[in-house]
């Protein structure tokens, strides 16, 4: 177990401290004995609890907030359950929790003393295991020390250090997080982990075998690369490169072979995400202004507008049957849930809150759309019907604040 955090050894010192002053000065009755015998009992449950019940513990002495963090929710490919990310705010830990698809069961994964944060959650496509990035570091800002690529099973067993990632920026917010390298991303068979390091200096893509061994360099430039992700045969990467101050989206070979721009152009392009058959792929364009949907081919070609506002869309994310893609407008001018048809037609807004709505994920069979929103004050996460009803909130954190 680990070591006791500092605060909880003074707690500890105070008490026993207490304890013997008391026994020195043989104070009678049996009041006073049966207080003494019930302090030094609640001493000795503090000093052995796990690290599980010291969270709760540390929420009740320093009063963390319990929310949920944007972008992490994410269902598991049998879609049962739903991963997510629980920060306390201010100045708590991060960490990654499971719960049912109903919202019942909900069970924190990672759970430390107080140590750090562990983010963006990512199911094996088996659904039994969850990778995700572990960091130390709990200030704003860029933090000093290294993350690291983790595993564990779904129940939150074996966990193992499997990759040496990169630093990771805290946004003074508490919610956003910026990894200087990106989040890992499983291939379709579930044998390999793709992922970014800053080992050889800047920011390069790697992948490994899912055990951590066998780990390979894939990209070699002197460019800072992010948003990877597999296409759904396994065969091809698709991610995000720098260029001459320029963000575009580029795909290559599993091997890191055959590199090639999809979106070369002014502007950045980002958040590709590949549609389910692997012949196209959505993206964030900002080439016209302000920031809109677009779908461009595998090859490169068939580039197409999807969305024309003056505010600002993004995250997209594509529909189990590649019909619809879900996504993020800031044009009401709060953030909502938008869906629109895989041609640009069709665009339909889902949410109506005061406050935001954002990092929608569709289940599997696609029929549920989960989402993180503050329209209750604090971010939550809920889940709506794909055409928008019966929105109601799955993780209940404010009521257990």
């Amino acid at each position: 177990m680990s070591s006791l955090p500092e605060t909880l050894v003074r707690f500890r010192s105070s008490l026993e401290e207490a304890i013997g002053r008391e026994q020195a000065a043989r104070l009678r009755g049996r009041r006073r004995r049966r207080r003494l015998v019930t302090l030094a009992a609640a001493t000795l449950v503090v000093v052995v609890v796990s690290a599980s019940a010291f969270g709760t513990v540390r929420d009740l002495l320093f009063g963390n907030a319990r929310v949920a963090v944007r972008g992490s929710a994410t269902w598991s490919p049998d879609g049962r359950k739903i991963a997510y990310v629980v920060g306390g705010w201010p100045g708590g830990d991060f960490d990654v929790y499971v719960m049912n698809a109903d919202g019942s069961g909900e069970r924190n994964l990672t759970r430390e003393w107080g140590l750090g944060f562990d983010i963006f959650p990512v199911w094996s496509p088996d659904w039994r295991k969850i990778a995700f990035v572990r960091n130390p570091c709990k200030e704003a800002g860029v933090c000093a020390r290294t993350a690291y690529v983790y595993v564990m099973g779904s129940d939150g067993s074996g966990l193992r250090r499997v990759a040496r990632g990169g630093k990771v920026r805290r946004h003074f917010t508490g919610q956003g997080f910026c990894p200087c390298a990106p989040a890992p991303a499983w291939s379709p068979d579930g044998r390999k982990i793709a992922f970014g390091s800053e080992r050889d200096g800047n920011v390069e893509l790697y992948v490994m075998n899912a055990n951590g061994s066998g780990q390979r360099r894939l990209t070699h430039s002197r460019e800072h690369e992010s948003s990877l992700i597999w296409s759904p045969d396994g065969r091809e990467i698709a991610y995000v490169s720098d260029r001459d101050g320029n963000d575009d989206v580029f795909v290559m070979n599993a091997d890191g072979s055959g590199k090639r721009n999809l979106t070369a152009g002014r502007g950045n392009d980002r958040d590709p995400i590949w549609s389910p058959d692997g012949r196209r792929l959505a993206f964030r364009s900002d080439r016209d202004g302000n920031g809109n949907l677009y779908v461009v081919d595998a090859d490169g070609s068939g580039l197409r507008r999807l969305t024309r506002h003056r505010r600002s869309d993004g995250d997209p994310v594509w529909s189990p049957n590649g019909r619809t893609i879900a996504f993020v407008s800031f044009r009401n001018p709060n953030s909502d849930v938008f869906v629109v048809n895989a041609d640009g037609t069709g665009q339909r807004r889902l949410t109506r809150a005061p406050r935001e709505d954002g990092s929608p994920a569709w289940s599997p069979d696609g029929r549920k759309i989960v989402f993180v929103s503050k329209r209750d004050g604090q971010y939550e996460v809920y889940v709506m019907n794909a055409d928008g009803s019966a929105q109601r909130n799955l993780s209940r954190l404010k009521e257990a604040n």
